[in-house]
């Protein structure tokens, strides 16, 4: 008879030691300028997007770095403009959902969906791909109030990353009917335009702006080396994490840094910012190659 070798006592022993002291655990790792997960210090996870997820939504995206899952989706209203008197509006909202992280299932009290809701609606604000008076439907009468929710659906790591990449894309996606305002006040589908020949054609509803898309990189510090895309454990085990948040010309229109106090160096900062840019050129190129159902 055959004697059973079982190779798994190895494998629970590594599994244990990780628990046990994951701190030590990754240093083994990150000693050999590499990490658990196979990928060197500064590479990022694949990421995804795939558009019209929400037949619901005017507009609606899924997005994936890694691990980490966000849905976002907007929805159009039409309200009477305050002011300024000819500009549409915006309201983002973030949720985080109770089975994305253990946190969550544990009910525990966190600050990070509003820490998120104003990170992402500073970065569509703060871009030239936000243009409120694209949204003007008749200055002082009608305007298109923009809602856009985001829920995350799997949290591990980068979750502004995540949430600024969700928004961008439902943004991206979404189209504005030409309407008109008749004389009672009431919104209608807008007429037809005449062509010079006496013909006319229907009126195609139309995007907003994709220039100078916001997107954003979140680095951690562990032991004084620079991890860039890191995954929520590694996050945990980080002095600091560093977000990073450029424009399409590499322009840097946000710096969130978290940790404790503890300073960021000016290379590690430089690094960052760098870092970005190069991330703002893949992930802009997944954002442009995404197509509705339709496509």
């Amino acid at each position: 008879m055959t004697a059973r070798v079982d190779s798994a006592p190895a494998d629970s022993q590594a599994e244990a030691f990780k628990r046990l002291y994951p701190d030590q655990y990754y240093r083994r790792f990150l000693s050999q300028n590499t990490r658990p997960d196979g990928r060197s210090l500064t590479q990022t996870r694949p990421a995804s997007v795939v558009l019209g997820v929400i037949t619901s939504a005017d507009s609606s995206a899924l997005i994936k770095i890694g691990n980490t899952t966000v849905i976002a989706g907007v929805k159009l209203e039409v309200l009477m403009p305050k002011d300024p008197p000819d500009q549409g509006c915006l309201q983002v909202n973030v949720e985080l959902t109770t089975l994305c992280s253990p946190e969550m299932r544990d009910n525990r009290p966190t600050e990070v969906p509003s820490f998120l809701t104003q990170q992402v609606d500073a970065a569509v604000r703060g871009s030239s791909a936000w243009q409120p008076q694209a949204l003007c439907i008749q200055a002082g009468r009608a305007a298109w109030a923009v809602y856009l929710d985001l829920y995350v659906l799997c949290a591990d790591g980068v979750l502004l990353d995540a949430c600024v990449l969700a928004a961008m894309a439902a943004l991206n996606a979404l189209r504005l009917a030409p309407v008109d305002v008749t004389d009672a006040g009431n919104v209608v589908a807008a007429g037809n335009d005449a062509m010079t020949d006496g013909t006319s054609h229907p009126q195609q509803p139309y995007a907003l702006s994709k220039q100078g898309t916001p997107l954003t990189l979140t680095c951690a510090v562990i032991d004084d080396r620079l991890i860039a895309d890191p995954s929520s454990e590694e996050e945990s085990l980080a002095a600091t994490v560093v977000s990073t948040t450029v424009d399409g010309q590499g322009h840097v229109m946000g710096l969130q840094h978290a940790g404790g106090g503890v300073e960021l160096s000016t290379a590690h900062l430089q690094q960052c910012i760098t870092a970005a840019q190069d991330r703002h050129t893949d992930l802009f190129r997944v954002l442009s190659s995404a197509q509705p159902p339709d496509h």
